[in-house]
């Protein structure tokens, strides 16, 4: 059995528990899902040209194409009339040259293969040269070595009286011929080696200045020389034409952006070509920041145009008003954009769902440095200040 005293304290606690619960949902109207949000715009191009950006800055360049050409604005300045011609002049001059390189390559490169073609020539040559002179001086070694073995057997038959002395002089001399003969040939195989050694490593050693190979080559270093003075020209000439164009052409165009805005959807890849008026980004404006609260069609009729709220987020607690009535989630209409476009509602009660925007100067305040959209937030509407 319960005390008396106990059950006192029973009743009261649901008594209170009731009023609280009374008061609560008499005073406070609870909104249903809210986030903050910042209102948009699109950001369109503001004349034709090719979109570079990064994440923070976008700017339009004239399609290479134009560059070259003065606008119709400039036509009358003299300076920049100038600056054509020099430039149509220059541009004249690279194509030349650059005709001019193509035809030395060709030139270069033919000479160099009848270079190669003439240098494998003669190494080939003194190669069959090097194998006969080899083979001459086997021969020739072979009669010096007999005619020095008669010799030798002739001056023992002398001293013997066996052979008379014209005999054996004539034998002598037989030998010092064919020593001499290998000698010769010896030198001769030696030179045709080492000519065979230099023209397997391209030099011109033994050909007189007048032949084929070495006009060749010749020629092949006139061409190279003359190649490099080319290509320097063009670089120069290079060099002046972007100079010249820098000058003529429209500078780059800068896409104005909202001060402290965060690119919310970027439309366009950089660097493709967008036509004036075209979207390119969309934008969030950070510094004017406002909670979009969803709730239920029962709570949404009894709310009005400047009815306070309590606005929590992340342990902070802000004051704010109703802004705005927006209707029903999902047909109303709103002149601005906004970023993100609305809370997240439970598809089944979409319809059944209003749209209420309410302002708070301390939350924007706080939040846009950072720019905290589609930070979900809480919202009580005093129903003191709302409509019975």
């Amino acid at each position: 059995m319960i005390h008396p005293i106990a059950k006192r304290i029973i009743g009261a606690l649901l008594v209170g528990g009731a009023l609280s619960y009374y008061l609560y949902f008499r005073i406070f109207l609870q909104a249903d899902s809210s986030i903050v949000v910042a209102p948009g715009e699109n950001i369109t191009a503001p004349c034709d040209g090719i979109l570079s950006h990064s994440l923070t800055s976008f700017t339009l360049l004239p399609p290479r194409a134009e560059v070259a050409s003065v606008q119709q604005s400039a036509g009358s300045n003299p300076d920049l009339q100038d600056a054509r011609a020099e430039l149509d002049t220059a541009r004249g001059d690279a194509a030349a040259l650059k005709d001019f390189i193509s035809i030395g390559e060709a030139l270069n490169a033919k000479a160099a293969s009848r270079e190669v073609g003439l240098r494998t020539e003669r190494t080939e040559h003194l190669r069959r040269v090097v194998g006969q002179a080899d083979a001459a001086l086997k021969t020739q070694q072979a009669t010096m070595d007999g005619a020095v073995r008669v010799r030798d057997k002739s001056e023992k038959l002398c001293q013997a009286g066996l052979m008379s002395a014209l005999e054996c002089d004539t034998a002598r001399v037989k030998a010092e011929v064919a020593t001499r003969d290998v000698a010769a040939t010896q030198q001769q195989a030696d030179i045709a080696r080492f000519l065979l050694t230099s023209s397997e490593r391209g030099l011109d050693v033994g050909q007189v200045s007048a032949s084929e190979a070495t006009y060749a080559r010749q020629r092949r270093d006139e061409l190279t020389l003359k190649l490099a003075t080319l290509r320097h020209d063009l670089a120069v000439d290079e060099a002046k034409i972007h100079a010249l164009e820098a000058r003529i052409a429209e500078p780059a165009v800068k896409v104005s952006t909202v001060h402290g805005g965060r690119v919310w959807s970027i439309l366009r890849q950089s660097q493709g070509f967008v036509t004036k008026g075209e979207p390119l980004l969309q934008l969030a404006d950070c510094s004017r920041l406002y909670v979009l609260a969803s709730v239920k069609q029962g709570i949404y009729e009894k709310i009005r145009y400047g009815a306070a709220a309590i606005i929590k987020v992340g342990g902070r607690t802000y004051k704010g008003t109703v802004a705005q009535v927006l209707g029903s989630a999902g047909d109303f209409v709103l002149g601005q954009t906004r970023f993100p476009v609305n809370p997240p509602v439970t598809p089944d009660f979409r319809s059944a769902f209003g749209l209420v925007a309410v302002k708070s100067d301390e939350l924007a305040t706080d939040l846009a440095g950072s720019c905290e959209i589609g930070t979900a937030v809480e919202v009580t509407f005093s129903r003191s200040s709302a409509g019975r």
